[in-house]
């Protein structure tokens, strides 16, 4: 008796639990509907559609990271050509720090667009297979 009412306290706990995120879910910012019905509108797409899809969201994440890497070098040059290290010495470190983690993001931008290169590749591979 004591651990079936310990189990139903249990239940009622987490059931309230569940509770308290389903709200907070609803009064979030993030609008649920709209991202369900966008995956639901995904889950109906054909399997050319899927495909297409996956490589219109491969070429959104190129592009975002190419213009990382654009962004990086071109961060480089203004401050050269400002010459902002002399003219600014209270953000010396701050230029100094970006220039040391500015390898990690070139990178991390790099191994990115590789990977999605080689997924693209191998999926027209399949797409040609298939068809």
């Amino acid at each position: 008796m004591v651990v079936n009412n310990s189990m139903k306290e249990i239940n009622k706990d987490l059931s309230e639990v569940v509770n308290q995120i389903d709200e907070t879910l609803r009064s979030s910012i993030i609008d649920l509907d709209l991202f369900n019905s966008l995956i639901s509108y995904i889950n109906n797409l054909n399997f050319i559609q899927t495909l297409a899809f996956t490589h219109i969201c491969a070429v959104i994440f190129i592009f975002l990271s190419l213009n990382s890497l654009i962004a990086l070098y071109f961060g480089d040059y203004l401050i050269n050509r400002f010459n902002n290290e002399n003219k600014y010495p209270r953000i010396y470190k701050s230029i100094e720090l970006r220039k040391k983690f500015q390898v990690y993001f070139i990178i991390k931008d790099l191994i990115i667009i590789y990977i999605i290169l080689i997924l693209l590749t191998f999926i027209n591979i399949l797409l040609f297979i298939t068809f």
